[in-house]
């Protein structure tokens, strides 16, 4: 009984459980990217992005934007922001005011660690 419950809770654990959806948002942005597309995360993101994306799209962490003119340079380009829900970012607001957001996908997890991938132009 108890390896019995011990190969569940690792199969569930390595197979089904993502506290977060790092995998299904990468596809995601996977779907919505173009040759011109940046996509900015926040920093603590960045390791788990970078392992399912495989380097195939190109990406920056947010606190690389901390100015206005740095954010400007997005212009022109097919801006992907990935936002978790908590904590406060100043970064990710101010380039959700500075751009307008065409799209917004909420993808849900536990612990309040629910990302928002926005698409911005």
């Amino acid at each position: 009984l108890v390896l019995g419950s011990q190969a569940w809770g690792s199969w569930t654990y390595f197979h089904g459980w993502q506290k977060a959806n790092p995998k299904a948002v990468v596809q995601y942005v996977h779907w919505l990217k173009n040759p011109n597309t940046v996509v900015v995360r926040p920093f603590y993101f960045a390791d788990l992005y970078s392992f399912y994306d495989q380097g195939t799209t190109t990406a920056m962490d947010e606190h690389l934007l901390d100015s206005s003119e740095k954010r400007a340079a997005l212009k022109g380009k097919n801006v992907i922001l990935i936002a978790f829900d908590v904590p406060t970012d100043p970064v990710a607001d101010a380039l959700l005011s500075e751009f307008k957001p065409e799209t917004a996908r909420y993808f849900p997890g536990t612990a309040h660690l629910g990302i928002t991938v926005y698409q911005l132009k």
